[in-house]
């Protein structure tokens, strides 16, 4: 009886809470349960993030083949495996026009 007495107290907050989250329509909601995904494969972004000569982080962005799984309710892209490598390499001692 104890322990299902506990259970419900630590609930009880989740579940008012859960009440109070209201979604706007086109709006993502905030923990997405990805119960439909789909294997996708083609150009992807870099997310590589490094540092610069001027010493400011920057993402790598550079458009590379690769395979992801993209889920379908709120269009979240996850487990990314890159077919090729980035013409940065290992994105170390990169250049920057902005930041000298």
């Amino acid at each position: 009886m104890l322990f299902k007495k506990g259970m419900c107290i630590l609930a009880a907050p989740t579940l008012i809470w859960g009440q109070a989250v209201q979604i706007h329509p086109g709006q993502q909601p905030i923990y997405c349960e990805h119960p439909e995904r789909q294997p996708v494969q083609g150009n992807m972004p870099c997310l590589t993030v490094y540092n610069c000569s001027g010493g400011v982080r920057h993402v790598c962005l550079f458009e590379r083949l690769g395979r992801a799984q993209v889920y379908m309710a709120c269009g979240h892209v996850a487990d990314r495996h890159y077919l090729v490598e980035c013409q940065y390499g290992d994105h170390i001692n990169l250049l920057c026009d902005l930041h000298p």
